[in-house]
């Protein structure tokens, strides 16, 4: 009865860590190592491109981290320092999933900031400071002049942090883009006008969500597998039957149906891992370096907060999907041993 139950627990947990995941469905990041966008230009992009780009490319986030910036409460003196987030364009794709009151900055709000539990608790006395106003200075700018913001949003982090609007002539080194049922190979084509050529490294988030999915299923493979050598036992024990023959002929069939079944249900990856032609043997190992290079420069990198909880929610699945077939072979165990003892 345990095990049920923790076999349950399990199920529910790897799918939940997988609904996590798959919020970074269709979202990429590109990532360089000096400032080289501006929000003129991503707005630029959006007025000169044509043929329903909108479509394609749902929306599009520049931004930057600032370390040892100072925050400040002159209500209650107090001050200490975090990183800032200066964005251009849709917050959303910074801290989606992340929002636990309140709202996020709109493009154009200049006075609005979203902070985190964190900062909002050290800085007046609450995780719910949604309205307070607070001050803040980058140490060693040219400029250390200090601006006031409005809190408008809470984030669900323990990081001193805060997000702001970026004025028009900011130069950003990071981008973030949300698509619809596009490749990465496409996403690039279509932002050529805007990205520099050489990406120092990039996110993908489809890669990880297909990753999360084949680990998933991976219980459902231990079951299918222990169903058909089930089946293999049983016909073995009914060969003087006339049927005999029919079966099998029928069992490699369904050994077929259940393998392609599941292929096709685990396997979920854009058209970029497709070989444009099944004679070139080189793709597989070329695509396995290329992302194998992704992933270990991302792990390399300082964490941007949109890559944050990736590898948590990936390994969450793993953890669980292993430990669910371990409970599963313990059960099938258990109640065999209760069948020899009646």
């Amino acid at each position: 009865m345990i095990i049920s139950f923790a076999i349950c627990f399990l199920v529910g947990s790897t799918f939940w860590f997988y609904g996590k995941l798959s919020k970074v469905r269709g979202t990429y990041g590109f990532y360089y190592e000096e400032a080289c966008i501006t929000r003129q230009q991503m707005d630029s992009f959006w007025e000169i491109k044509e043929g329903g780009i909108h479509e394609k490319i749902e929306d599009i986030a520049l931004y930057c981290t600032k370390k040892g910036v100072e925050y400040r409460n002159t209500d209650f003196n107090r001050s200490l320092e975090g990183e800032e987030i200066e964005a251009a364009g849709n917050m959303g794709l910074l801290a989606g999933g992340r929002l636990c009151e309140g709202g996020l900055v709109s493009p154009y709000d200049r006075k609005g900031c979203v902070i985190s539990k964190e900062l909002s608790y050290q800085l007046f006395g609450t995780t719910s400071g949604i309205g307070e106003e607070l001050f803040l200075s980058e140490k060693g700018a040219e400029n250390e002049e200090e601006k006031s913001y409005i809190v408008r949003g809470i984030l669900d982090t323990r990081d001193i942090l805060c997000i702001v609007q970026g004025d028009d002539k900011s130069m950003y080194p990071y981008i973030r883009v949300k698509v619809k049922d596009i490749p990465l190979s496409v996403v690039k084509q279509e932002l050529a006008s805007v990205l520099p050529m050489e990406i120092s490294w990039y996110f993908e988030g489809d890669f990880y969500v297909g990753m999360g999915r084949i680990f998933l299923c991976l219980p459902l493979w231990g079951i299918l597998f222990r169903l058909l050598t089930l089946i293999r036992r049983k016909m073995e024990q009914k060969k003087n039957l006339r049927a005999y023959p029919v079966f099998q002929m029928i069992v490699p069939f369904v050994w077929i149906a259940g393998i392609a079944g599941l292929l096709l249900l685990s396997l979920r990856f854009s058209d970029d891992y497709i070989p444009t032609a099944w004679s070139d043997f080189e793709f597989f190992s070329t695509l396995f370096r290329e992302k194998a290079e992704m992933v270990f420069l991302l792990l390399k990198r300082e964490w941007q907060l949109p890559d944050m909880g990736i590898f948590f929610n990936l390994l969450g699945i793993i953890g669980c999907s292993v430990l669910w077939m371990h409970l599963q072979k313990t059960l099938e165990k258990s109640i065999l041993r209760m069948r020899k003892r009646v």
